[in-house]
């Protein structure tokens, strides 16, 4: 199990090398490293087809209660994943870096399982580097700071928009955005 935990966690750093201080793009690049891991295609080194999932993920299902050691491993190895995300979320300027990196990594569990269900990995996994981005972008969007790809202006007239409908008497006045 330590050399799975070792292995991905080299597969994770070479991903995200490349975008070395720009956390935003390196959560991107994260993801679209991977929808490649998830895609299908035949792997040379073990003649499958397709991944089962996290295998430490797999390997915690099975361990049986009280196995510490064992289930210590798994659990160190998830806590690490859920330290990394929180961190480049930190680094890119999410206004709650704890609930972006727990909610991207809730995006990268479930991906992992749906794989499974989902032929050719055609359902929900198809789509994880846009969740993640989307995910991304709404923690951003809402500072109007840094990382964000509406600036606070557009998103101020946005919400003065918003409350002149309900009120219904600025819309003639106004004239929109």
């Amino acid at each position: 199990m330590r050399d799975q935990q070792a292995e991905y966690f080299g597969w994770w750093d070479q991903a995200i090398e490349p975008f070395a201080g720009d956390a935003r793009r390196q959560i991107e690049a994260l993801f679209e490293a991977y929808l490649d891991l998830a895609r299908f295609k035949a792997k040379a080194d073990c003649g499958c087809k397709t991944s089962r999932g996290c295998a430490l993920g797999n390997a915690a299902v099975e361990i049986p209660e009280g196995n510490e050691m064992l289930g210590g491993i798994v659990h160190g190895y998830k806590t690490e994943i859920r330290k990394r995300l929180r961190k480049l979320a930190r680094e890119a300027g999410a206004r709650d870096p704890e609930v972006l990196g727990d909610a991207l990594m809730l995006l990268m569990e479930g991906g992992y399982y749906t794989r499974l269900t989902f032929p050719q990995n055609t359902g929900p996994v198809a789509a994880i580097a846009k969740a993640a981005r989307a995910l991304v972008e709404v923690s951003l969007d809402q500072l109007g700071g840094r990382g964000s790809l509406a600036p606070a202006g557009k998103l101020q007239r946005l919400h003065r928009r918003e409350a002149s409908l309900r009120c219904g008497s600025c819309i003639g006045r106004r004239g929109g955005l």
